[in-house]
């Protein structure tokens, strides 16, 4: 029982160290901030695709 008792004790303790630990941190708030740029980048894509499309095709077919 006391060594049941023990184990508990240790884990508890190296879950209390984990949840203090902050490491990791800043390693998820960067992929974080990439995942947050990334989806700017492809809403601003989405939103002016046919636009710059066009602008495209209006320059090819100017061209000799």
């Amino acid at each position: 029982m006391k060594a049941m008792k023990t184990t508990r004790l240790r884990i508890v303790d190296r879950m209390r160290k984990f949840w203090h630990d902050e490491q990791g941190a800043t390693a998820v708030e960067y992929g974080l901030f990439v995942a947050a740029i990334a989806a700017v980048i492809v809403a601003i894509v989405v939103a002016l695709g046919d636009k710059i499309n066009t602008a495209f095709t209006n320059v090819n077919s100017k061209l000799p």
